[in-house]
């Protein structure tokens, strides 16, 4: 009976581990992508440089279980959805609604698929708040 609890224990902790890794794997994507995006704007988007060493940072706050990097983490989070939307905000405005081009499309799908990644990740750390310390 102990044994089966152990394994139980055991097998919790392991699938912790393993979302733990994810979401902060997902803040080292978001920061590689960011520097990446800020390289090819031909670094005129000096902010994307800013917002990727923060989820870098935050990536290693949650690894070791930080509550500084929990609260990095939401706070990021949050300055990310904010981003995507003055973005898609400002792709609207520039680009019209009416009549889109494909391209212009596909860029405003993807960044509420930003927007939508990044709250339910605010979600996630809102909910797992209680395991850093």
């Amino acid at each position: 009976m102990e044994e089966k609890k152990s394994e139980q224990k055991q097998e919790k902790k392991i699938t912790k581990n393993i979302k733990l890794i994810a979401i902060s794997s997902f803040f080292i994507v978001i920061g590689l992508a960011n520097f990446l995006v800020m390289y090819y704007a031909n670094f005129l988007l000096i902010y994307l440089g800013f917002l990727g060493a923060l989820s870098l940072t935050a990536a290693v706050g949650l690894l070791i279980l930080k509550r500084w990097g929990f609260y990095l983490a939401v706070t990021l989070a949050m300055l990310q959805v904010a981003v995507g939307f003055f973005t898609l905000y400002s792709s609207l405005l520039t680009t019209g609604s009416l009549n889109p081009s494909t391209t212009t499309l596909a860029l405003n799908l993807g960044l509420m698929g930003w927007v939508a990644v990044f709250i339910i990740a605010i979600i996630y750390l809102a909910i797992k708040r209680s395991e850093f310390h």
